[in-house]
């Protein structure tokens, strides 16, 4: 996975905003795809491995439609929650009104793999105040219209008690995005994760400057543009590496990267979920007992 990145004056990011008149880079989402899945796409994980059977099993595939028999025209990742919950990006969701949900699979656009399991969606709910360009409050949550029994392939992530994250902790992001740069990639057949250390917010302040960057906001440093996240990665969980109690606990979102590109060398923002917690226990989601 990486980041991608406009040099400033007047620009067109990916993202349809216009940024104006900026000192620092131009944060770039990592939009949903909106291409056919059989044909080249513009983003993936940078750096990563395979995940393993049963390593990661909170992370999900969500493939987004305009109407409820339209075909898929939108894709990103998310992290199952709860038996019934999804998070994602705000920017993954905003301008669709269904989705199906894959789960318990390595292999996300092959229906006939080991485990895979699709779920359709009864409700998308970005959050209020997201917006445009700034790209504040980056979350939502899926609602699935049945819920999903644990097991080994498919289990829900635990939540972050509030202020649980901290510059040098590493964290590990997993996804089925693009590998590079390359015009001519297409999204992973298999998930793929790599390890990531959590930065200082002023990295990232560095890079896009206060407007973006705020405490809702984790930064992520991406080694030269050698690791990290990429296009077709937006919406995917960032997780605490090691084990803690009943397992990894999800930090972050996938938000935005840098409009230069993954392999530029400029760091990953995420959403900071411990920001949120209130948020999602009002809509619908589970709550964190402190």
């Amino acid at each position: 996975m990486k980041l991608l990145a406009c040099v400033l004056l007047t620009f067109f990011c990916a993202n349809g905003a216009y940024i104006q008149n900026h000192a620092h880079l131009a944060p770039v989402i990592f939009s949903p795809v909106n291409q056919a899945f059989n044909e080249k796409l513009e983003e993936r994980i940078l750096g990563g491995t395979v995940v393993l059977e049963n390593e990661l099993p909170y992370i999900v595939a969500i493939f987004f439609q305009e109407s409820i028999s339209g075909e898929n025209t939108g894709f990103c990742g998310g992290s199952l929650i709860s038996e019934r919950h999804v998070l994602t990006a705000a920017h993954c969701v905003k301008d669709y009104t269904y989705a199906e949900v894959v789960l318990g699979t390595l292999q996300a656009l092959n229906p006939e793999s080991q485990g895979y399991l699709k779920v359709r969606s009864s409700e998308l709910k970005a959050h209020e105040a997201f917006e445009r360009p700034r790209l504040n409050d980056d979350i939502a949550l899926i609602t699935l219209s049945a819920g999903v029994p644990a097991q080994n392939n498919i289990r829900p992530i635990p939540l972050p008690t509030e202020n649980s994250v901290s510059p040098g902790d590493r964290a590990v992001v997993a996804g089925w995005g693009k590998i590079n740069d390359d015009p001519s990639g297409y999204l992973n057949d298999n998930l793929l994760k790599v390890d990531v250390v959590i930065a200082d917010l002023e990295v990232c302040r560095g890079s896009y400057g206060s407007t973006y960057i705020n405490d809702t906001k984790l930064c992520v440093e991406t080694n030269g543009g050698s690791i990290g996240t990429c296009h077709g990665d937006s919406g995917t969980a960032l997780a605490t590496a090691q084990e803690l109690g009943a397992g990894k606990v999800q930090i972050g979102i996938m938000s935005f990267g840098s409009s230069d590109g993954c392999e530029s060398g400029f760091p990953n923002v995420y959403t900071r979920v411990d920001r949120y917690l209130q948020w999602i226990a009002d809509n619908g989601g589970p709550s964190v007992q402190a």
